[in-house]
């Protein structure tokens, strides 16, 4: 590949990158660290390594919110697991199916 395919292919990579970032995060993250892996075979050529930096932080930022999300979720099944009006209705419930 020459270098302006290999430009061509970064850039490409940028984009996809950013536009992954809000519809699937973990592709965002592959194809940004790939487009700065290019940008770092070119050498001095810049033009563009901002989108895939873009698409990068942008994936992390959305990682790190559904790592939160699940963090949340489970601090609050367990806190509805264990309270008392839960643990005494599904006795009941138990009661009822027997």
């Amino acid at each position: 590949m020459n270098e302006q395919e290999e430009l061509k292919s970064a850039k490409t990579l940028g984009i996809v990158s950013l536009v992954c970032a809000f519809l699937f995060w973990p592709a965002g993250i592959v194809c940004g660290h790939l487009s700065l892996g290019k940008y770092e075979k070119l050498a001095g050529l810049i033009d563009g390594k901002e989108l895939a930096r873009a698409g990068l932080i942008l994936s992390y930022i959305f990682l790190a919110l559904t790592v939160i999300c699940f963090i949340v979720v489970a601090v609050f099944t367990g806190a509805v697991i264990n309270h008392p009006e839960f643990q005494e209705a599904l006795q009941q419930g138990l009661e009822q199916a027997q």
